[in-house]
């Protein structure tokens, strides 16, 4: 994968903070990560290094996976989608 060194960089960042995070489980939690991108930049194969890296079980979805959702959950995603999209240069 070919990314720029900013994006590197905060690859490299996550990656420390989510081994820190896998070493004090009971101190802190990792969440709230979100990678947006067009299809095929590779988002799903830098999720998969962060949790190879820090040693955690990663657990992937799909669209099917929101079919019996609520509307009210669904404007949740939906609306969290729309924050990481006004949000692009956080990882």
């Amino acid at each position: 994968l070919h990314y720029c060194q900013e994006t590197k960089d905060k690859i490299t960042d996550i990656i420390e903070m989510a081994k820190y995070v896998a070493q004090h489980p009971t101190r802190m939690k990792f969440e709230n990560v979100m990678l947006w991108g067009e299809p095929g930049t590779g988002k799903t194969a830098v999720v998969e290094i962060i949790a190879k890296e820090a040693g955690m079980t990663l657990y992937t979805t799909s669209g099917g996976d929101f079919a019996k959702l609520q509307a009210k959950d669904l404007e949740q995603i939906d609306n969290m989608f729309n924050n990481a999209r006004n949000n692009r240069g956080i990882i």
